[in-house]
């Protein structure tokens, strides 16, 4: 749950400022934003249910890891973008990269959580993720508009390597999962 809410959070400090990066700092018009935006939607109904099958394949647990080591750093990547075809390139690289740290993370969960608790588990994961993306948001929203631009990206860096540390140094999927 803390990584998970980690993710939410890092996922708050960027979530709104990437249009407003791309627009303001970058300079891309909002038919090549729409552009973007449409790939990356394209995209990710494509390789949702790929995303399932990797982590049942491989290990939910290393999909996680794998997922946020590569995600981590296209925030800054985006930073560094100042084009259109750069912008498409790392936000498609974005989705492939972050797509299968949820769906993992939820059958993880399952297979962790006894049934009997799985209802309040999950109210209190669905609450820590409201509170961490809220949070993020309005950190995000003060780095941007008061510190510089880049800051929320930067943020979103360290968090994603934070919650990877995390999942790293304690997670364990187990033997034997509840049903």
């Amino acid at each position: 749950i803390i990584a998970y809410a980690m993710v939410a959070f890092a996922n708050g400090v960027v979530g709104q400022f990437y249009v407003l990066y791309a627009y303001s700092v970058i300079k891309l018009t909002v038919w090549e934003w729409a552009w973007v935006v449409s790939a990356q939607l394209l995209l990710t109904s494509v390789l949702k249910i790929p995303g399932g099958w990797l982590s049942d394949r491989f290990g939910k647990r290393k999909i996680m890891i794998i997922s946020l080591l590569t995600c981590a750093p296209t925030a800054i990547l985006f930073t560094l973008s100042q084009s259109l075809i750069q912008v498409m390139i790392v936000a498609l690289l974005l989705v492939v990269t972050g797509i299968y740290y949820a769906p993992a993370h939820e059958a993880i969960q399952a297979d962790l959580a006894p049934r009997a608790m799985r209802g309040r588990i999950t109210a209190l994961w669905d609450i820590s993720n409201i509170a961490s993306a809220g949070l993020g948001a309005l950190i995000g929203g003060f780095m941007f508009q008061s510190i510089n631009p880049t800051a929320p990206f930067y943020i979103f860096t360290a968090v994603e390597l934070a919650a990877a540390v995390l999942v790293i140094g304690m997670l364990k999927e187990p033997a034997i999962k509840e049903v």
